[in-house]
C-alpha cells in the first residue's frame, strides 16, 4: 500500500505547470537555463516563451532588427518567440561592422552582387570583385576583372556559380570566370534590357518597353529562346530559379505588379 502511494504522490519536473517551472527557473543563471534547454522539449519551449520574464522578471515588448516596416515588425512581434527576440536584440545592438566609403573619379551609376567572400561591383564597363573580411573590403587588390564588356555603360549583371551575365541596351553578354572568356555576346534587337537574372540551366531579361524574354542555357553555353511575353507596364525585376519566375512591374495601367510563372509547365 505504501508502494503505491509513494508511486501515486511522485511527480516530474517536466509534467509541472508553467507558472511552477517560472518560479523554479528563475534561479538558475543564463548559462544553466541554456544548457536545461537541451534537456527536454518541454522545458525548451517554457525558456523560449518566458525568457524575458525568467531573465529580465518583466515581459519583453521591444525587438531591435533592421526592419523599417511596421506590419513586419508587428508580425515579427507575434510569431518570434522571446528567447529568439532577445537573441535578435541582442546581435542588433552588439554587432561589429565598420563604415567605409568609397569615391571614384568617373561618374556612373554602380551595381553590385554580395556573396559570403566576395563583393562584385560593376561601373562603366567593367565587373571587379573583390575580398570580403569581417570587417572591410579591400578595393586595393580585385581578384577577378572582367573588362570592356560593353561600349557603354553597364546596366545590369548577375552571378551565378563561374557565369556572369550582363547587359545595356539591347546587349547581352555571358562570361565565365572559370576559362576567363566570354561565352556568347547577342543583340536582343529594339528590347531595352531594364533587370535580368540568371540559373544554372536558363536566364531571363526584362525591358522597359514591357517585354520579358526567356531563355534555356544549354550546357552553359548555348541560349535557346522559350517564350516572350508582353506586359502593360515596365518590368522592373526578375527573380528566377530552376521552377519559378518572378516578375515585378512599374503597376502604373495594369494593377497587377508582381506575377509568378511555372517555368515547368
Amino acid at each position: 500500500m505504501s508502494e503505491s502511494v509513494c508511486e501515486t504522490d511522485t511527480i516530474s519536473l517536466s509534467e509541472m505547470a508553467s507558472e511552477i517551472l517560472l518560479n523554479i527557473l528563475k534561479y538558475l543563471s543564463v548559462p544553466d537555463l541554456l544548457n536545461m534547454k537541451l534537456t527536454c522539449r518541454r522545458f525548451c519551449c517554457v525558456i523560449n516563451s518566458f525568457w524575458d520574464q525568467i531573465v529580465f522578471k518583466h515581459p519583453l515588448s521591444l525587438l531591435v532588427t533592421n526592419q523599417s516596416s511596421r506590419q513586419m515588425q508587428k508580425r515579427c512581434q507575434n510569431i518570434l518567440v522571446s528567447f529568439t527576440k532577445h537573441r535578435i536584440s541582442n546581435n542588433w545592438q552588439r554587432g561589429t561592422y565598420k563604415e567605409t566609403s568609397q569615391f571614384f573619379k568617373q561618374k556612373c551609376i554602380p551595381c553590385f552582387h554580395l556573396e559570403k567572400d566576395r563583393f562584385w561591383l560593376g561601373r562603366g564597363t567593367y565587373i571587379k570583385s573583390y575580398a570580403r573580411y569581417r570587417g572591410n573590403v579591400d578595393f586595393h587588390y580585385p581578384n577577378n576583372v572582367i573588362d570592356r564588356l560593353i561600349s557603354k555603360h553597364l546596366c545590369k549583371f548577375v552571378v551565378n556559380d563561374d557565369l556572369i551575365l550582363s547587359g545595356n541596351g539591347p546587349n547581352l553578354r555571358l562570361h565565365s570566370l572559370q576559362s576567363k572568356k566570354c561565352i556568347f555576346n547577342f543583340n536582343l534587337n529594339d528590347m531595352e534590357i531594364n533587370c535580368l537574372d540568371l540559373a544554372s540551366n536558363c536566364f531571363a531579361v526584362g525591358s522597359r518597353d514591357c517585354k520579358l524574354q526567356f531563355y534555356d542555357l544549354v550546357q552553359k553555353k548555348y541560349p535557346i529562346w522559350k517564350f516572350t511575353n508582353c506586359y502593360e507596364d515596365r518590368i522592373w525585376s526578375v527573380a528566377l530559379n530552376h521552377r519559378k519566375l518572378a516578375i515585378g512591374t512599374a503597376a502604373n495601367k495594369s494593377s497587377t505588379s508582381l506575377i509568378v510563372l511555372d517555368i515547368e509547365r
